[in-house]
């Protein structure tokens, strides 16, 4: 299979319900997160809005591209200062969110949780 683009990802359409990702080129699907691993998500990204204020963004299911030609990744939960998304609003975040939660599910693999890790700190 041919190594995407970005730009080449963004026209696909799935309407399986799941959620794409592009790693090194390659479309990924992943299953969107249950109701317990949502609540939790959603409960650490109220805790960054109230822990940082209006000095950035806090979401859950936040796109980013560590690196720009071949990555579109999503965090589970991150953060972002209002800096950065100045810069990048009308765009994609380029690198990793300042803070990034993975949320462990069993779905995960460790080697997964591994490479995502080493990826963010890579990519700032």
């Amino acid at each position: 299979m041919k190594s995407l683009t970005v730009e080449e990802f963004r026209k696909l359409k799935d309407a399986s319900g799941l959620c794409l990702e592009l790693r090194n080129g390659d479309v990924l699907r992943k299953r969107r997160p249950k109701l317990s691993q949502w609540i939790l998500q959603t409960g650490l990204s109220d805790r960054f809005k109230a822990a940082f204020g209006n000095r950035g963004r806090a979401g859950t299911e936040f796109p980013f591209r560590p690196h720009p030609e071949h990555q579109l990744r999503v965090a589970d939960v991150a953060w972002v200062s209002r800096e950065r998304l100045k810069r990048t609003l009308k765009g994609d975040l380029l690198g990793a969110p300042e803070i990034v939660v993975e949320v462990l599910s069993p779905s995960n693999r460790a080697s997964e949780m591994l490479d995502k890790k080493h990826l963010c700190f890579e990519a700032g």
